[in-house]
């Protein structure tokens, strides 16, 4: 198996997951302690994470990334 397989396998996998707990534990997998992001980002990110749902601009799906048309 490619490791291109293996990576649609894990992202079929985790698209999947309903259990948040599971979800953290990969999150915290991949991004160990310290994240390695500059902090502007995480400034960003953390401004995103105040903003109520609805006032945030929908990304591309997983779904659409392995399904184009």
């Amino acid at each position: 198996m490619s490791i291109e397989q293996k990576k649609l396998i894990l992202i079929n996998r985790i698209r999947t997951l309903e259990d948040e707990v599971i979800i953290d534990k990969i999150t915290d997998f991949i991004e160990p302690a310290g994240s390695e992001l500059p902090e502007a980002i995480l400034q960003l990110l953390k401004i995103a994470d105040a903003e109520p749902e609805e006032n945030l601009l929908p990304h591309t799906s997983i779904t659409d990334l392995l399904n184009p048309k």
